[in-house]
């Protein structure tokens, strides 16, 4: 049987839907990582530390499966580099509209990433954005 700890102050995740809201206050108390209370404490000043870099990693993979219910899958950390890869499927659209950029044909398909507070996605039309 699995134990959980559980914290002084529970706190609730505040969504639409209430159902929403006890499923990711409930997934947030099993977490076993630190979440942050703000985003905050996701900036960094000059070069972060290990520790803090795989928390900004964890904090964004803790809110992929949100994402990905609104439609968007997040780009995954490549396990040698710190690029983000994209997810193949569903594939960039043939012709894109505004305010989505053309896209360009490359051998690059890694997003170099710089700040915690962006994280690379890919629509359900294929479009590639960045969630802020």
């Amino acid at each position: 049987m699995m134990m959980y700890h559980l914290p002084l102050r529970i706190r609730i995740v505040k969504l639409n839907s209430p159902w929403q809201s006890l499923f990711w206050t409930f997934r947030l108390l099993r977490w076993k990582h630190k979440f942050p209370s703000s985003y905050k404490e996701m900036q960094w000043t000059g070069n972060p530390s290990t520790e803090l870099y795989m928390q900004t990693v964890h904090t964004w993979q803790f809110l992929a499966p949100f994402f990905a219910s609104k439609g968007y899958r997040l780009h995954t950390k490549s396990k040698k580099f710190e690029d983000l890869i994209p997810e193949p499927l569903p594939p960039h659209p043939k012709r894109s509209v505004h305010p989505f950029g053309r896209f360009i044909p490359s051998n690059d398909i890694n997003f170099a990433w710089y700040t915690p507070l962006l994280w690379a996605a890919r629509d359900s039309k294929g479009r590639d954005v960045v969630i802020k």
